[in-house]
Parts: structure tokens; sequence; C-alpha cells
């Protein structure tokens, strides 16, 4: 019975995703035949503010497309005929669009990119995650607002409040912990400078950036006040209701949805007189998110979702129960340690494959750092609504969280700096993921599989564990024979091309770059290339002259060797 269900279970997702793609194709004919037309659109979501752009998401005729408005060099922008109505008192005024404004303008959309090199970022993807079809590029100038709140109200309530949180907890903190708290508490991660945010991420704290499902539990203990001040039923009830506001106020990120859909179930299941089991919940949480949106299973904050909260259910008995504890403290730190372990085995693969980084000093930061950051989320929601009644006391409880959000801050930067933070490593091959997880499984399963309905079942397992790590090993360190081969690098202006000889050798000719801007061609474009094409050591780099696109990518290597060898310029080749 089980794999008939299966067998249907992938048929229905077959037809499913086949449907979904038709639907794109079909969108995609219809704003080919809006291009070069005057459209009205819906602005469905707040702006994000870039350098020298905001970012909306509008919709069109149900189409959701990304907006890139370009701003206005001249910050006093001029009604146009005075028919911009959010700048129609002030001339003064910036121009900014909100949530449910009607806007017109002269559509000229852009296909998003593709993969424009060996497994690089396909932007297009990365759109269908977020539903979104096309890119928009417009100046504020070419924009014009008919009218305002044309929304859901619901929503309208909740970016109102959203707003409200950023401006009470920009003015109680200084900037650069208010955007540390606006990131815990709502996922609002536009105030965080970029060094901070590598800090976090090379310190293996990126989960404090982003809302969590940490955070969800935090503001499940709403649950046990009502409890207590309630009915059962009732404070189950709003507590359903709080965690579907907390979803939409968040913006609706991979890890809140799974959190509050696995919450939500168990309280569901309370409500039913049902146990509530882990394994459902999750798979169930799962396949919503996937009927909804099937392209979120290439979100990687999905996949490090799912994959982190797997680990720790389907390992954390082996690892937790491996030591017997009397002492609370010492049990409380090694519980910790235990957690963390289970989480980042079963997410290193992902990281290492999109990232290509692991970290080793994550015992270090998370430890640390983990029995503040319930204190911090909670005393933040405190201290924001406090500030709804009574500014003086926010002002002293902000005091207090400021000095918690500076140590957390402190914490991630000793950490990112410390040996093995940040350790870069080749894309690791599908076969080396496929038996990492096979192993996992092997370990973690208990009387489940059929294979190990046997007298012998422990040796049983541990030949087969170690029959995957060994196959893992020689994965990693085998040789295969090669041709030669010659690879053009899309580095966008300039040149670089990689060639792999049939000894071996690697061997790369110029790089690109450029003078303007601050994108780093050499780290984000070919350093990933290259870790992709499973290199992490060039044998020779030929410069064929010093002009900036064809040199500039150099600044990497310089930046991850110190050695006189890449500090100066014409010793490079």
């Amino acid at each position: 019975m089980g794999l008939y269900l299966k067998n249907i279970v992938f048929s229905l997702g077959t037809l499913y995703m086949h449907t979904l793609n038709n639907y794109y194709d079909e969108k995609y004919e219809e704003l080919e035949s809006l291009n070069g037309s005057y459209c009205t659109a819906i602005v469905v979501s707040e702006g994000e503010e870039k350098d020298y752009k905001d970012v909306y998401e509008i919709e069109i005729k149900g189409i959701k497309l990304l907006l890139n408005l370009k701003k206005s060099k001249n910050k006093s922008l001029q009604n146009k005929e005075n028919r911009y109505l959010s700048n129609k008192n002030s001339k003064n005024s910036s121009f900014k669009l909100k949530y449910g404004d009607k806007i017109e303008f002269y559509l000229e959309y852009e296909k998003p990119s593709t993969a424009r090199n060996y497994m690089g970022f396909d932007y297009s993807n990365y759109l269908k995650t977020k539903k979104i079809f096309e890119t928009v590029n417009l100046k504020e100038e070419d924009v014009e607002i008919i009218s305002h709140d044309n929304s859901n109200i619901i929503l309208r309530k909740i970016y109102e409040l959203r707003n409200l949180m950023k401006t009470k907890i920009e003015k109680l903190l200084p900037k650069e912990t208010s955007g540390l708290c606006l990131g815990m508490l709502i996922g609002e991660t536009s105030g965080i400078e970029e060094n901070m945010q590598e800090d976090f991420r090379d310190s293996n704290l990126s989960h404090i950036l982003a809302v969590s499902g940490a955070n969800v539990s935090y503001i499940s203990i709403t649950y046990i006040f009502n409890k207590m001040c309630l009915r059962k039923r009732l404070s189950k009830i709003i507590s359903i209701i709080l965690l579907i506001l907390f979803m939409l106020l968040t913006g609706c990120t991979s890890s809140v949805n799974r959190a509050c859909i696995m919450a939500i179930l168990m309280l569901i299941a309370e409500l039913l007189y049902r146990k509530s089991d882990v394994y459902n919940n999750l798979a169930i949480s799962a396949l919503i998110l996937l009927i909804i949106n099937p392209y979120s299973l290439l979100d990687i904050g999905f996949q490090l979702s799912y994959m982190g909260t797997i680990g720790i259910v389907f390992l954390h008995d082996k690892i937790g129960n491996f030591i017997k504890i009397n002492n609370k403290i010492v049990k409380y730190f090694f519980e910790m340690i235990a957690v963390t372990t289970c989480a980042n085995l079963a997410i290193i693969p992902i990281m290492m494959f999109h990232f290509n980084t692991i970290s080793l000093t994550f015992y270090f930061s998370n430890i640390i750092v983990g029995p503040i950051l319930g204190i911090v989320v909670i005393i933040g929601f405190i201290m924001f609504f406090i500030s709804l009644i009574f500014t003086p006391i926010s002002s002293l409880i902000a005091i207090v969280l400021n000095l918690m959000l500076k140590f957390i801050i402190k914490i991630a930067e000793i950490t990112a700096n410390m040996p093995f933070s940040k350790i870069t490593i080749i894309t690791p091959s599908f076969f080396f993921i496929i038996v990492w997880y096979l192993i996992i499984i092997s370990i973690s399963y208990k009387q489940k599989v059929k294979i190990f309905y046997h007298k012998n079942n422990k040796l049983i397992k541990k030949i087969v564990s170690c029959i995957l790590i060994i196959v893992l090993i020689v994965n990693l360190i085998i040789k295969v024979d090669k041709k030669l081969e010659i690879h053009f690098v899309d580095v966008g202006q300039g040149d670089a091309c990689l060639i792999i000889t049939p000894l071996n050798k690697k061997i790369l000719i110029d790089g690109g770059g450029s003078e303007f801007g601050s994108f780093n061609v050499g780290e984000k474009t070919l350093l990933p290339y290259l870790l992709d094409r499973r290199i992490n050591k060039l044998d020779y780099i030929i410069i064929s002259h010093f002009d900036s696109d064809h040199v500039r990518f150099y600044s990497i290597f310089a930046k991850r060797n110190k050695s006189k060898k890449y500090n100066n310029r014409e010793t490079v080749w």
C-alpha cells in the first residue's frame, strides 16, 4: 500500500510541475504582448533600499514582477503635473512607493538571466522561488501613482506594524545594534552592514540575522501565558492566530513557515485530542510549502531549515544520549553541543555545495550566543510594545538590550577571525552528497528498515556505515585521466580563460575585473566557478596585460593567500 501511495504522489507531483511550467510559459507570452505598452500595477511589498535603487514587488493582471526603481539624482523630486499623490503636498519629500499603491508606467521588462557559467547562479530560478516572473527597471520620474490602499486590509496593517517596529527600534537603539535587532525580530536585514553580515556568516551565526525556528519557539511562549489566563482550547486557538500573524510579519520566509506550520499542526493535534508526531509535522509542512510553490525546493533557506531540523530529529537521540550527565548546567551545555552538532552534520553538504565553505568554530559561537538569543528576542518584543505606551521605560530596556546586542556582535567578530572559521573547499559532487546522507541514515535509523531486521542488527549497521565512509573517501581522492580542456569564463566586462591539461595542470589566463562599481569579480564569479570545477589550486596564472578588466580579479587571491607572490601585482603572472 505504501509503495502505491508513493508512486501516486510522485506521479501527481510530476504532473503538477509540468502544469506549472506551462503556466510560466503562458505568463511569459502574456508579458511579451504587454511589452512596450502603458500598464497599471499594484505594489504588493514594502520597498527594499539598495545603493542606487529601491526594489519592490508589483503585480500586473495576477503576474508578479520585480520592480527596480532607480533613485532620482534630484532628491527633491518635482511633481509631474501634480499627479504624484505621494508628493502632492510637499515638493521636497522623497519619492516612495507603499504597499497597496496603484501605479502606471511604460512597461519595458527584462528577462531574468539564467546561469552564465557552469553551475553558476541562476537568477531565473531564484525569482521562481519567490513566484516572480520578470524584472522591470524604471526611474522614479517614469512612475505615476494613481491611488493608494488598493490591497488586502489585513496585509496592509501587518506592513504598517512592521514599519512601526522599524521606526521605534531605530529610535531606541544605535544604528549598529538596531539593524541586528530588526534582523532577529522580523528578519529585516537591510540595516545591517555588509562587513557585519560577513562576520555572522563566517562565525556560523547567519541563522540569527534571518528569523529562524528558534525565534518561533520564543514567540510560542505566548501560548504558556494564554494557557495561564484563558481556557486551554481558547489559548491554543489564539496561539495559532498569533503564529499566522508572525509568519506574515516576518515576510513568510522558509524557516519561519516551516517552524510556524509545525507548531500550528502540533496545536491542532492537541485541539483534536490527537498525539502530535514530529515526523508527520515535518513532512506535512514541507508538502504544504511545495504545493504552494514547488520551486521552494531550490531555495537555500528552505534546504537549510529542513535539513537542519531533520538532522536534529534523526540524530539527536544518538548523540544526545551518548553520555549520561547528572549535573544540570553541564547537561545544558552538552545538550546545546549535541543539537548544534546534529544540525551541522545535516547542513554541511548544503553549505559546501552552495557556498564552498565549512566552519569549525560553530561550537564556540553558538554555545556562547545560544543562551542569550532567546532573552534578546523576548526583550526586543517587550521593548517595542512598551514603547507604544510609555517611551521612558522602553528607553531603559533599550540600554540593556543594546549591551546584549553589542556582545553578540563582538562574539561574531571574534569567532569569524578564529582559525578554521571559514575553510574554502571545492564543490562536492552529487555522489558525495548522497553518500554523506546515506551514512547519516544508516546511523540514525532504529529498526525501521528491513535490512536491519536481523539479530546482528548493530553489526550490519556498522558494516554499512564503514562501506559508505570508504566509498566517500575514495570519491574524494580518486583521479581520472583527462583530455585537454579549455573553458572560457563569463566574467562580464573582461576576459578569463581556464586551461586544464591532460596532466591535470590548471592554468588561468586573465580573470576579469572592473574599476567601476563595488562588485568583486574575483570573489563573486571567478572563485565560485573554479570551486564548482573542483579546482582549489592553480598551477599557473598568466596575465596578458594589466588593464583592469583583465587583471583586477587578482585581489581575491591576494586576500586569501597573503604571500608576497600575490601581494605584488607584477609577480602574479
